[in-house]
């Protein structure tokens, strides 16, 4: 180790040898502290800011993907593109609606799980005639006709389960489901 003096406090600061010429600062504070940045710099980058903010978009966030997603990997434009084949149970899984329901549910069980009577902290709310079946006996080819189908929303078709209850009855669910010819 080798002693040294800050550029700006003047502070000894220990450093390794091999760092002796690249280090100048004692610490980060005082590296960005001594940024210097002319008055012509100034004015330019305020100059593009406000330019920028006038018309929406601010080229310093050019280039990187702060704040949101990249839009020249959406949708179609992404490698990954399989032609928008989210599958529909997906996309009613998604909906408020589903929120609202399983609240519902919850909130009728009082957040125990009804196999094993536990208040625990993961519970799920589990169709009791699965999703996936009421989209197939039912045909349900969309959205809206998932919005309308009065089974999916029904509170009475829904129970608490905690996740170790709720993993058991979705092994027995697959079961009937593969025995159904389902194709999405």
């Amino acid at each position: 180790m080798v002693v040294k003096n800050c550029k700006r406090c003047n502070k000894e600061f220990n450093t390794y040898s091999s760092h002796f010429e690249r280090r100048m600062y004692c610490s980060r504070y005082c590296k960005g502290k001594t940024a210097v940045i002319s008055e012509k710099a100034k004015l330019k980058l305020s100059s593009l800011m406000k330019e920028s903010w006038k018309n929406g978009t601010l080229k310093s966030k050019e280039g990187c993907n702060k704040g949101g997603r990249n839009p020249s990997m959406i949708g179609e434009l992404n490698p990954n593109w399989k032609g928008g084949t989210t599958k529909l149970i997906f996309k009613i899984r998604a909906l408020p609606e589903m929120k609202k329901w399983r609240e519902g549910v919850f909130k009728r069980d009082n957040y125990v799980c009804v196999e094993c009577n536990k208040k625990k902290r993961n519970i799920n709310a589990d169709h009791i005639l699965p999703l996936s079946i009421i989209i197939f006996n039912d045909n349900i080819k969309s959205i809206v006709e998932a919005l309308m189908n009065k089974k999916i929303w029904d509170i009475e078709n829904g129970q608490t389960l905690c996740e170790e209850c709720h993993l058991s009855k979705t092994k027995i669910d697959l079961i009937d489901i593969r025995k159904m010819t389902y194709v999405h």
